[in-house]
């Protein structure tokens, strides 16, 4: 058996283009790694006193692994509409016919943040599908795994 050292080979990070439920909203997504995702997740952990039990917990602030989860993985998208933001996130009663004249949402940084904090079924996804490297190899890669 010959040594192989495994680190020389990993390479950056892919992205992929990703359907969201084949509803024709398209989103460039990047993979992120076990490590990456650890360290994600530990950045955002903070040790605080939980007063029912006497003892120290952690709580994972989810509003700022939301944030690094969108700016890590989300790196573009194209084709949300209003019909599909109405099912992603609440919108003001008021703000539903304004948005309703707009053709397509733009991405931004920010957008990505709101809609990934504010979308269970969402940010679940996004979880689910940049952890799976599978999502992000091509056919060539898929050939030498004998698929």
């Amino acid at each position: 058996m010959a040594e192989f050292d495994i680190g020389s080979v990993i390479g950056s990070a892919p992205i992929a283009e990703v359907e969201y439920f084949q509803t024709g909203f398209i989103l460039q997504l990047k993979f992120i790694t076990k490590a990456q995702f650890e360290a994600m997740g530990k950045r955002h952990t903070k040790r605080q006193f939980n007063r029912k039990t006497h003892t120290r917990e952690d709580q994972l602030d989810t509003a700022g692994m939301s944030r690094d989860l969108a700016k890590h993985c989300i790196k573009g998208w194209r084709g949300l509409t209003p019909d599909i933001l109405f099912e992603l996130v609440p919108i003001k009663d008021e703000a539903k016919e304004s948005i309703r004249g707009v053709e397509e949402i733009g991405y931004t940084e920010k957008n990505a943040e709101n809609i990934v904090a504010n979308s269970y079924n969402f940010d679940t996804w996004l979880a689910e599908i940049c952890t799976d490297i599978s999502n992000f190899q091509s056919s060539d890669e898929e050939g030498l795994r004998g698929n």
